[in-house]
């Protein structure tokens, strides 16, 4: 069913995937909360937990409003959508990234995406930036509060969704990222690496750019110069 919602999301607006996947990840991680058991619930940590799911919920309740009425900033959605693209290729230290850049507001984001196909993400897109000419966007109380609702969220899917150490924020910050990893691996759970940089030869083997050389190098990868 996961993977079905996935899917279905890849054929969906930037707008209706974001929302799509923002929801459907809060949803998992409300069923994750209540199949808790009652003595975990009363602990410290597991009210803490509870009072971050809930306010990450209140917060959002703006953003699904402004992202379904049209009226998010672009700068803001390109981020979000740039965050929401990296957690699902399980990259967090990336998606993280996104968010101190955002949540500093100093930096240009790419706009104008219009569509989320394979085909459609390409050079044609018109992608302008939106310099930080305008008040801070932290200004805006409603829009702090679901951009660090939205560092919460990541949180919880690194958590829940492990990968590689190399990918993740502070890996095994709350020690429960290593026990998630571990679980993973013995369920024998894809990890959903990115490819490393390649491409196609004159002959049609598969070849790393010439900046990659040392790293196969020293990696014990046999590479034959043509």
């Amino acid at each position: 069913e996961k993977v079905a919602a996935a899917r279905r999301e890849e054929a969906m607006s930037v707008e209706a995937h974001m929302n799509s996947y923002i929801k459907r990840m809060m949803a998992e991680w409300e069923k994750e909360l209540e199949a808790q058991p009652e003595d975990e619930k009363k602990t410290g940590e597991g009210k803490q937990a509870l009072l971050q799911f809930r306010a990450t919920q209140k917060s959002f309740l703006v953003l699904y409003q402004r992202i379904e009425e049209g009226t998010i900033a672009d700068d803001i959605k390109a981020a979000l959508w740039l965050m929401v693209r990296a957690m699902k290729e399980r990259n967090y230290l990336h998606a993280s990234e996104i968010y101190v850049r955002l949540a500093i507001g100093n930096a240009p984001w790419p706009i104008g995406v219009t569509s989320v196909g394979i085909h459609d993400r390409s050079a044609r897109e018109k992608i302008s930036f939106a310099m930080n000419g305008q008040a801070h966007i932290m200004n805006d109380e409603a829009t702090r509060k679901f951009i660090h609702g939205f560092k919460r969220l990541l949180t919880w899917v690194q958590k829940t969704y492990p990968t590689d150490p190399s990918r993740c924020l502070n890996f095994n910050a709350t020690r429960k990222d290593l026990d998630s990893l571990k679980s993973a691996e013995k369920r024998g759970e894809a990890l959903q690496l990115a490819a490393a940089p390649h491409f196609l030869g004159k002959d049609g083997a598969v070849k790393a750019p010439s900046k990659w050389q040392d790293v196969l190098k020293h990696s014990g990868v046999n590479n034959k110069k043509e």
